[in-house]
């Protein structure tokens, strides 16, 4: 999958660069969905800089917020709740993916 993946936290993503990851797993009770677009808002810009109030390991994924109809449900373990993805539904995640 391609990220914007932050190694460095500096002002105006200088800490962050596109590359290539394998695509992420999921835990007992959690669904996988697949995010075509997300949005780089401003809390993404502060978690970039450590300026936010959570701060991840580096590196992250900054996209706190996606919407439902950029993203398909990939798959889910079967003690996940039984969840669909709706066009007007947002989803917002405390942060995309680390490590």
């Amino acid at each position: 999958m391609k990220a914007l993946v932050v190694s460095q936290l500096a002002p105006d993503f200088a800490g962050c660069a596109l590359a290539d990851l394998p695509a992420p797993s999921r835990a007992e009770g959690q669904v996988l969905i697949r995010v075509r677009a997300a949005a780089l808002n401003f809390p993404d810009l502060l978690m970039t800089e450590g300026e936010y109030q959570l701060k991840p390991d580096l590196p992250f994924v900054p996209g706190m917020q996606i919407h439902s109809a950029a993203g398909s449900i990939l798959s889910r373990t079967r003690h996940a709740s039984s969840t669909s993805l709706h066009t007007a539904t947002p989803a917002c995640s405390a942060h995309a993916r680390t490590g």
